[in-house]
């Protein structure tokens, strides 16, 4: 279920949804953005207004860029901002995007059933954290060196994002996300997120029917299922090891 929503531009607020508690609400006030930036990312990579489109040939660009596909559940311009340097990586890829395209049609949903405001109770407030997170990028500090970006927040709340420039385009490696991470560990979470991304297009197609009278009672029914999954990941036995065939005693064997 949602979470308070932080940014590492919207990657961990994409894995957190899936986790834990009711929507909060997101602060609308943006941080107060500094005046001074690094000489070497006002050289190499001015920042961007507000208003400009984000574009990738920036890292704070290609943060906004991805923030907003993800928002938007746009699974191929995910692609376009996330790096996958093997098959292993390709499939996390997939994954965030499965699950960012799983929300963006419960929220589509939950406006439709219930209007944006109602939609709130589901999904959190989408538009208040979308402001907070363009803010945040907006005032980071970045720092460049050669074809390696470094974004740090300025609340300094999260770890320093890294960025790689691939083919004149800033873009996000998933080596970067998964760095430390025990690979059985890893598979397990991403097959717990594709569990979460089908409940999640279960229950936007079941607003979208109309199964709900109110926001609340859709809040319950998504609390409710990923519990359940939660109890039965938690209650599932561990897979025995495999039993070796019997060895005959000694006066049996030729």
């Amino acid at each position: 279920m949602p979470v308070r929503l932080s940014l590492v531009c919207c990657l961990v607020a994409l894995f957190t949804r899936v986790l834990g508690a009711a929507p909060q609400p997101a602060s609308t006030k943006p941080p107060e953005k500094s005046n001074q930036q690094p000489a070497s990312a006002q050289a190499a990579h001015p920042d961007e207004s507000a208003s400009a489109a984000p574009s990738a040939v920036t890292p704070k660009g290609a943060l906004k860029l991805l923030a907003a596909a993800l928002r938007d559940g746009d699974a191929e311009r995910i692609r376009q901002v996330m790096y996958a340097a093997n098959p292993s990586e390709a499939k996390m890829v997939t994954a965030m995007a499965d699950m960012a395209k799983s929300m963006a049609a419960l929220q589509k949903s939950a406006i439709k059933a219930f209007g944006r405001e109602g939609a709130k109770e589901v999904v959190g407030d989408t538009n208040a954290t979308d402001t907070e997170s363009k803010a945040r990028i907006d005032s980071a500090d970045v720092k460049v060196q050669g074809d390696t970006a470094t974004v740090t927040m300025e609340d300094g709340e999260e770890a320093p994002v890294v960025l790689k420039r691939v083919d004149g385009r800033w873009r996000l490696p998933m080596s970067e996300l998964s760095r430390g991470a025990d690979l059985g560990a890893l598979e397990e979470r991403l097959a717990g997120l594709a569990e979460q991304s089908k409940l999640v297009r279960e229950l936007a197609d079941e607003v979208a029917a109309g199964k709900y009278a109110s926001p609340a009672q859709a809040h319950e029914a998504w609390q409710s299922r990923a519990m359940q999954a939660s109890m039965r990941k938690a209650a599932a036995p561990n897979k025995p090891e495999p039993k070796k065939p019997p060895v005959p005693p000694a006066s049996y064997r030729r």
